[in-house]
């Protein structure tokens, strides 16, 4: 199926309806429902380009690494909590173009969420396992993506406005 802005749509439509809290576990439906909140955010916001859709991928796979986290017996790892350090410092970074900071706010928002529901059900914060990592990682990389396709549709906004002027 060749790539196109159609199938894009139909596309991420099909990723937004995986993250359908209807479908999580009981303790996680917050966190599937801060996921395609986000989700149908950037499909609102974002114009149907390559980016939106690695974009809404990533998102898709740092979902999937989401229910996975387990709340059972995990051995200590400082590497991991190191990682995800480092991976929380980033996602607290914002962009200094208001289009941009206001995707960086729902992708914060929902790493935040992510946190207080795995603190909420196991009375702390928990171990910080190796699936923890991987769905930080993966928000990071979609939130990137998300602000990468934000940058090209202003661009694009700029050439436009660029273009009537001298039109005129």
């Amino acid at each position: 199926m060749p790539e196109t802005p159609d199938c894009w749509e139909v596309l991420a439509d099909k990723m937004i309806g995986w993250m359908d809290p209807n479908n999580a576990p009981e303790d996680r439906k917050q966190i599937a429902a801060k996921y395609k909140e986000v989700a149908e955010y950037l499909w609102d916001f974002l114009p149907p380009t390559h980016e939106r859709q690695v974009a809404l991928r990533k998102l898709l796979e740092s979902y999937t690494w989401a229910m996975r986290i387990s709340l059972g017996f995990c051995p200590i790892n400082t590497t991991h909590d190191h990682q995800l350090n480092a991976i929380k410092f980033w996602i607290c970074e914002f962009s200094n173009v208001e289009a941009c900071r206001l995707i960086g706010h729902h992708f914060f928002n929902l790493d935040a969420t992510i946190s207080e529901e795995f603190r909420h059900s196991l009375g702390q914060l928990g171990p910080v396992t190796f699936e923890r990592v991987q769905a930080a990682q993966l928000l990071l990389e979609s939130r990137d993506a998300a602000v990468r396709a934000c940058l090209d549709m202003l661009a694009q906004q700029q050439k436009q406005v660029l273009r009537a002027v001298s039109q005129s």
